[in-house]
């Protein structure tokens, strides 16, 4: 118990010192979602933003970006606890490794530090392992139903448990992963007028994506980016050993779970992204991160890689140094100058965009002292986060919509990203216009020597 609420307290310590929300686009913009939802009802069933994780993480967004840094380091703690009991309860030799691997996979903590949905994703999935183990098994098929919306993902992990509901026989359970699309199919109806929206509205449902076409190997390449270079071996050695013994151990309840439950879900989910991505379906973007949601599955899964390799030397004096030497390994690694360690400053702190954004935030709080009465034109996310403003009000608007949009006393915050490839406007057709005045330009450098831009406008007087 005392490693995990260390874990905490380091998370806790970081959320409030390094400002960093582990990228300027989703998390964020999830955070928004919550944050504002009591003020705008209709959030808590938009569909991308995950209707359960605006549920669930809405209190804690009420106190910033701070406050759901800190509701997503606690579910990782939590996560990292539930994780080790169910290796304990099905017998997983070394089961005390689970918590200790999870901590040591390097995006695990930084991408724990945002409001990214993942975190939230793996407590509920391994959760729901606990409550099969523990035979608490309606609840765990209720919980698991509303997985889908955490991470649309929900729905592969609710077809693991359908499967291993089949082949114990429990029919009278699979009803019930029907339970998450029916309450929020009949609770949203005000908003989206039917209560097929679980469907209709789900932003991923097209055989193509916009972010392009990727290869077969991308997330078999870049698994080290989450798991650090030690576990990545220890996965691969662990998934080879459980998938030559799949059917040889499916006839006692707890091999069913290992095999079924803790190996289906992680296996068929990393196939799934490595599908989606190849085949350029689903809006998939081929985003790493998106594995951070079934970490605990594969730390069970490492765990056993990890005790296969012991089982390969005989002799007394190598069975004890080699587990050794793969633990030093494992706890330093984190700590090297490897690409896939911590760096502090890539990993903890605000990025470029985000430097962007609190220099140009900054610059208006210190020169328009009622900066809230204005309205706002921007793409870039935190900027209503840097502004506390209602990302979702009525003075909130982005770039594209200048040309349809009442003006008034109001600011254009420009970037070279979001406003002029994602919302597609220019910088040149801002500096066209007759009623606003440049008034200030931001730079800043990149690690690879890329330098971003942003620009201020603001309405003339």
């Amino acid at each position: 118990m005392c490693f995990y609420c260390m874990l905490f307290l380091v998370g806790c310590v970081l959320a409030i010192v390094a400002d960093g929300t582990a990228g300027a686009g989703d998390s964020p913009m999830h955070y928004q979602f919550a944050r504002w939802a009591p003020i705008h009802p209709e959030l808590f069933f938009h569909y991308w933003a995950k209707p359960f994780f605006v549920l669930i993480s809405s209190p804690a967004s009420q106190h910033g970006m701070i406050g759901i840094k800190l509701f997503n380091i606690l579910l990782s703690s939590l996560t990292m606890l539930v994780a080790w009991r169910v290796a304990l309860a099905v017998g997983t030799p070394n089961a005390d490794l689970v918590p200790l691997f999870m901590a040591f996979m390097p995006a695990y903590i930084s991408h724990s530090l945002s409001g990214y949905t993942e975190p939230l994703f793996a407590f509920i999935n391994i959760t729901c392992i606990w409550l099969y183990v523990r035979r608490h098994f309606s609840l765990s098929i209720l919980l698991i139903s509303f997985l889908p919306f955490v991470r649309s993902e929900g729905l592969i992990i609710c077809g693991v448990f359908a499967l291993i509901l089949l082949i114990e026989r429990r029919w009278y359970h699979i009803p019930l992963l029907a339970v998450g699309h029916l309450v929020y199919g009949v609770v949203g109806i005000n908003y989206h007028e039917t209560v097929l929206w679980v469907f209709t509205k789900v932003p991923y449902a097209r055989l193509d994506s916009h972010y392009g076409i990727g290869t077969w190997g991308h997330f078999f390449k870049n698994l080290p980016s989450i798991t650090g270079v030690p576990l990545v071996i220890l996965l691969a050695v662990g998934a080879g050993y459980l998938l030559s013994k799949t059917f040889s151990k499916l006839n006692n309840p707890h091999g069913r779970i290992v095999y079924i439950l803790v190996f289906g879900s992680a296996a068929s989910y990393f196939t799934a992204r490595v599908f989606f991505w190849a085949l350029g379906i689903f809006n998939s973007m081929g985003l790493m991160r998106v594995l951070i949601a079934v970490v605990p599955t594969m730390a069970i899964i490492a765990v056993y890689g990890f005790q296969w390799i012991i089982t390969l030397f005989p002799n007394f004096l190598f069975r004890k140094t080699v587990p050794a030497i793969i633990l030093l390994y494992l706890l330093l690694f984190p700590f090297t100058s490897n690409t896939y360690a911590w760096h502090y400053k890539r990993d903890f702190l605000p990025n470029e965009e985000q430097q962007l954004i609190q220099q140009s935030s900054n610059y208006i709080k210190s020169n328009y002292p009622s900066y809230k009465e204005y309205s706002y034109f921007f793409d870039a996310n935190c900027v209503s986060i840097e502004l506390d403003i209602d990302f979702f009000g009525k003075k909130c608007h982005r770039t594209h919509e200048l040309a349809h949009t009442p003006h008034g006393q109001s600011i254009i915050v420009w970037d070279d990203w979001y406003s002029q490839y994602e919302a597609g406007t220019p910088l040149q057709s801002l500096l066209d216009m007759q009623d606003y005045k440049l008034v200030k330009e931001f730079y800043v450098t990149e690690p690879w020597g890329n330098v971003r831009s942003l620009v201020l406008f603001v309405s003339k007087e």
